[in-house]
């Protein structure tokens, strides 16, 4: 794992259960790491996602938001003891 991958994990595992822009995390990352590229934190944030080390929140209304946890909210509930797996899920999420 690469120092700026860990830094971005770090924050995002510190700021939990904060869910982040890509932005805020690249602005803590700047100052932690002052010359960590936007375009790094950016490559960073997909490729974790595509492994599955952290979640992608979609937002309608402003910019993707960032989860450490990488279940999904609605996922998340489902795992709650007592629910039923596949059923059950918050209309919200």
């Amino acid at each position: 794992m690469t120092r700026q991958r860990a830094l971005i994990l770090d924050i995002m595992r510190e700021k939990c259960p904060e869910h982040m822009t890509a932005d805020e995390i690249f602005s803590h990352a700047r100052q932690a790491m002052p010359h960590i590229a936007r375009g790094t934190v950016y490559r960073n944030l997909k490729l974790m996602e595509l492994d599955g080390e952290i979640g992608h929140l979609e937002m309608p209304d402003g910019p993707d938001r960032y989860d450490a946890n990488p279940s999904p909210p609605a996922v998340r509930k489902l795992r709650r003891p007592g629910r039923p797996a596949g059923g059950g899920a918050d209309p919200r999420y």
